[in-house]
């Protein structure tokens, strides 16, 4: 999966990983962490707080339970160039 992430993910864009947790699943140099750079913004939605606040990728997160309220007013409209959901 991060071999796929690494080739598909636009450098430098922003990705919103849907049901996120202490993980993003990305490559090493390649937005594990987000002091790598790799991308401008990796933003999680996840269920639980604790689990995202952990999470090195993100540079912010939102705890949401989609399954209650699919909507997602905390994003605008197109500012994802990705978006990523994996079961971790």
């Amino acid at each position: 999966l991060q071999e796929l992430y690494a080739q598909e993910l636009p450098r430098g864009g922003a990705v919103l990983d849907l049901m996120s947790s202490w993980t993003s699943h990305l490559a090493e140099g390649r937005g594990r962490d987000r002091a790598d750079g790799h991308f401008a913004r990796v933003s999680g939605l996840g269920a639980h707080a604790e689990e995202l606040r952990a999470n090195p990728a993100l540079h912010d997160y939102h705890a949401h339970d989609i399954n209650a309220d699919p909507r997602l007013p905390m994003y605008a409209d197109e500012s994802f160039d990705a978006v990523v959901c994996s079961v971790s």
